[in-house]
């Protein structure tokens, strides 16, 4: 719940699970974790204001050192100050200093961690996060970027690295060329992973560097280049789910057009990838894959199918993935599709989706979807992940 009208408040509370990186060990389950937090501040959030945020809250002690004690479960309080300045959509600065309570397991009673959130002379429980962007209008030039600083045993319902001090920054500058047509993209970042299936116990001090060229002409296909971090997730040991980083040259073409009276979408697509084994840990540190589909829309339907290559260097494999969706009424569409994937040296291996969004007159829309695909495994195989999703929306 928030009001905003020269005074701001704001109010949430909820159950929350950042254990689903071992979702696949089902022995280990989480439970009691949730989140509640208030915040009161002075101005219009979209403009220029001051606002105090309070949180509290139990969260499971994934990844840190007392994940061996006799409680998971890390009890969080932390409380932080937020000013921001908005000019318009296009220019604007944040900045958030906030201070938790530290990592240790049992009530705050028995350990006396609250007088951590008032010693101000230790910096170990910190959070400072610094966020800008604007628009330099007569080159047509957008920067934007952001600086992020958390101490070792600063707590957070939303970071997923733990025990380790943290630095991450950002930095990405846009710029159009031939009114609009060549699009041009630089960026730096460091530290700027966080994808909450995977494990985040480390810190590293490596830069990414990132450059993306647009061309889209008129009546010809759109042609994309560029150089840039991509990740992989893999699995280990057949319950845990491990993230590696890696550079990834690609190219790209996709091209709209209508045959007859056929709306129909053609993509292109080439990805060289590559790091050193010693810092991967896993088989597709290095390789190629292709990716050629075609796709036709039609007003009630949409039918696509695709084919991708990968070609790594102990490990081989191709997919052939059919797709589609219809409107079986005016507020409701299904659909779904199939993907065969097989190994060169003879695997095979099935999977499937399936999908479906429900439009409630006047509470929103309802979306249902399913999904069975396969990871990469070190033992030169892929190993399946099914996962499901069930969510709401709803446009105010």
């Amino acid at each position: 719940m928030e009001y905003n009208s020269g005074v701001y408040s704001a109010l949430g509370v909820g159950k929350i699970d950042y254990g689903f990186p071992y979702f696949k060990n089902r022995l280990n389950k989480r439970k009691s974790q949730n989140l509640l937090i208030g915040r009161f501040g002075i101005g219009d959030k979209d403009s220029k204001a001051i606002i105090f945020s309070a949180f509290t809250g139990r969260k499971y002690n994934y990844g840190s050192a007392f994940t061996d004690t006799v409680s998971d479960q890390v009890n969080i309080i932390g409380y932080s100050l937020e000013a921001l300045l908005k000019k318009d959509e296009n220019n604007s600065i944040s900045a958030e200093l906030a201070k938790t309570t530290k990592p240790i397991s049992g009530s705050f009673a028995d350990n006396g961690n609250l007088h951590s959130l008032l010693n101000f002379s230790d910096r170990s429980n910190v959070g400072l996060s610094v966020k800008a962007q604007t628009l330099i209008k007569p080159t047509d030039t957008r920067l934007s970027g952001f600086y992020k600083r958390t101490g070792e045993s600063f707590q957070s319902f939303s970071l997923f690295s733990y025990n380790t001090d943290q630095t991450s920054w950002l930095f990405k500058a846009d710029q159009s060329f031939l009114r609009d047509r060549m699009n041009v993209v630089v960026m730096l970042r460091r530290n700027d992973f966080t994808n909450p299936f995977t494990e985040k116990s480390f810190k590293t001090s490596t830069v990414f560097k990132s450059f993306q060229l647009n061309l889209r002409i008129p009546r010809l296909p759109m042609l994309s280049a560029g150089y840039y971090p991509g990740t992989q997730l893999y699995i280990i040991d057949k319950d845990r789910i491990r993230e590696n980083a890696y550079y990834i040259l690609n190219g790209s073409l996709i091209h709209n057009y209508v045959v007859g009276s056929l709306p129909m979408i053609t993509s292109i697509v080439y990805n060289s990838y590559s790091s050193k084994g010693t810092d991967s840990g896993f088989i597709s540190y290095k390789g190629k894959s292709y990716i050629a589909s075609q796709a036709i829309v039609l007003p009630k339907m949409r039918f696509q199918g695709s084919y991708m290559f990968s070609d790594q260097e102990q490990m081989k494999y191709y997919t052939l993935e059919g797709t589609g969706d219809f409107s079986l009424t005016k507020n409701i569409r299904a659909g779904g599709g199939t993907k065969y994937n097989r190994l060169v040296s003879g695997g095979i291996y099935w999977g499937k989706q399936a999908e479906l969004s429900i439009d409630i007159l006047k509470l929103g829309t309802l979306q249902l979807q399913y999904e069975k695909s396969y990871l990469p495994t070190i033992q030169q195989l892929l190993y399946p992940v099914e996962s499901g999703r069930l969510s709401w929306l709803k446009y105010f």
